[in-house]
């Protein structure tokens, strides 16, 4: 009589032990054991693309505390952090870098009052003959698009790399959110970069060197600016891009 009782124990002790295994095999995975991506359990800190330090434990794991305020997705997981200083320098770009963060001379001259439009006109536009200096037109202007969130990425000079589409058409292009650490403009214009960027991390997470996917939608601002085709993700025919993002509302329920 007792048989199925110990055949029933020893199938939960069986079943347990395979999850320990599973849940082992899983921490161990390459990224964990070079600490290049967030830890389950706050046992490491992880530096991301900028050379921020997280202290992560995995949503829902025992470790998270009131002290985890940040949400951070990566590689389509999702992790409770807080700021735990940072040890590598960022790096910023160098291509047209002037120009991609209203630094150039050009800048000053730049109407920074918002002007409505949608990608599919921007993307209608026809580039400037010399790619990589201010040209008159559109990259002397502001634009605001009310735009779908599709994807961020941390790239390599630090710009948060926004792909967004037209909520009617589905057409995309790019929106680029530099750090302010890498900017040379004016203090004002600093200042709206850092709280568009700050407003995309509060809503969405901070963004990781992974594509992470978005949801929802949000009114962006930014300045025109053609860039050369390198195969980015998201990329408008034309290459027209908002680069740099001013101004970033998310909306009702977004990322």
């Amino acid at each position: 009589m007792r048989r199925p009782a110990a055949i029933l124990c020893v199938l939960v002790l069986a079943l347990l032990a395979a999850g320990v295994a599973v849940s082992g095999t899983a921490h161990r995975s390459p990224c964990h054991l070079s600490h290049s991506c967030p830890s389950d359990h706050h046992s490491y800190i992880w530096l991301d693309a900028a050379g921020k330090g997280w202290d992560c434990a995995k949503v829902g794991a025992p470790e998270v505390t009131a002290a985890d305020t940040q949400r951070v997705y990566y590689d389509g997981l999702a992790y409770q952090c807080h700021g735990a200083g940072g040890t590598q320098p960022g790096t910023c770009g160098v291509e047209a870098w002037a120009v991609k963060t209203l630094s150039d001379a050009a800048a000053q001259q730049v109407d920074l009052r918002p002007r409505a439009t949608t990608i599919a006109a921007l993307a209608a536009l026809r580039p400037p003959g010399n790619l990589g200096t201010r040209m008159p037109g559109a990259e002397m202007r502001t634009w605001r698009l009310r735009v779908r969130l599709l994807w961020q990425k941390l790239e390599d000079d630090s710009d948060v790399h926004l792909v967004i589409a037209d909520p009617k058409t589905g057409r995309t292009m790019i929106a680029e959110v530099p750090s302010p650490d890498c900017v040379g403009a004016a203090a004002g214009v600093v200042a709206q970069m850092a709280a568009a960027r700050a407003a995309l991390a509060r809503a969405c997470g901070a963004a990781t060197t992974s594509f992470t996917r978005l949801r929802g939608t949000a009114t962006i601002d930014g300045v025109a600016f053609f860039d050369f085709a390198h195969g980015q993700r998201g990329a408008a025919r034309n290459e027209v891009e908002l680069h740099p993002v001013l101004r970033l509302t998310p909306g009702p329920g977004s990322c």
